[in-house]
């Protein structure tokens, strides 16, 4: 018993090393070709420089190796950019070069989830299927006349987003900035897009929907914020530590079906042809 106890040790600790090694070598030979970043720890990478609220510990970051950094987070090496005239070129000029960048890595659950398996727009590989739904967006859901249509909108929704804020602060109150904008964004991306289902509801269909899609996707938001381990480290996911699975597949129904209402808010081809 002793002596498989110290074998398998000696293989344990054997596969460490070789590990610990490998990064290293790869470190030292990826380090003359890619941009500046901190040094990674074997296993856990650049994740112990990562705090709550993220965004403010990827300043830190670029405040101290420049606007591109590159660091591994766990085994998966990521790209950091922080200047927006760079991020700015790289989604209108090189859009189509980083279009399939590898994402399943770092947000495998939420891709399972809420990218409905990596078929979702936004979260699916540059093909040609793709390339259609994007030229749909471009000729139905982003066109200058529906944007036009919709400055009205974002101009009532903005008001009352600053009434929320003075009315707030008129009592004394702490104001929440946080909310107010998940709110504006949300209450204008769904007018701008739902609008048509929306007119099909009576008031009190409307108001059930805006709440429960508020709660959703600010539930959905905030897990999107979270770094999951167990998709940085997949040998230790169906363990689900963080409970981020959980959450997650018990919002996914939810969210399916408030797509699916709005989905059936809409006259089904047939009846247009008719």
């Amino acid at each position: 018993m002793i002596s498989w106890i110290f074998k398998a040790s000696i293989v344990f600790l054997l596969l460490i090393t070789t590990t610990i090694l490998v990064q290293l070598l790869t470190f030292r030979h990826r380090r003359s070709i890619l941009p500046p970043g901190p040094f990674p720890w074997p296993l856990v990478g650049s994740l112990f420089l990562l705090r709550l609220p993220i965004h403010q510990s990827f300043d830190q970051i670029a405040k101290q190796f420049g606007n591109i950094v590159y660091m591994w987070l766990g085994n998966t090496l990521v790209v950091l950019l922080s200047n927006p005239d760079m991020a700015k070129e790289l989604y209108t000029i090189h859009d189509l070069q980083f279009a399939s960048r590898p994402r399943e890595q770092l947000m495998k659950t939420a891709i399972k989830y809420w990218g409905f398996g990596g078929n979702g727009i936004a979260f699916c590989d540059y093909t040609s299927k793709v390339k259609k739904l994007h030229q749909i967006c471009h000729t139905e859901l982003f066109t200058t006349r529906r944007l036009n249509a919709s400055m009205a909108l974002s101009k009532r929704e903005i008001s009352k987003a600053i009434a929320s804020i003075s009315k707030s602060l008129e009592h004394g109150n702490l104001v929440e900035l946080r909310q107010i904008f998940q709110d504006l964004s949300f209450n204008c991306s769904t007018q701008l897009f739902c609008g048509k289902a929306f007119k099909n509801m009576n008031n009190l269909e409307r108001e059930k929907m805006m709440q429960s899609g508020k709660f959703l996707f600010t539930k959905l938001n905030e897990l999107m914020a979270k770094i999951n381990l167990g998709d940085l480290f997949p040998m230790i996911s169906q363990f689900d530590f963080q409970g981020i699975d959980k959450q997650w597949k018990s919002l996914y129904p939810q969210y399916e079906a408030f797509c699916a209402r709005i989905l059936n808010s809409y006259p089904k081809p047939n009846t247009l042809q008719q």
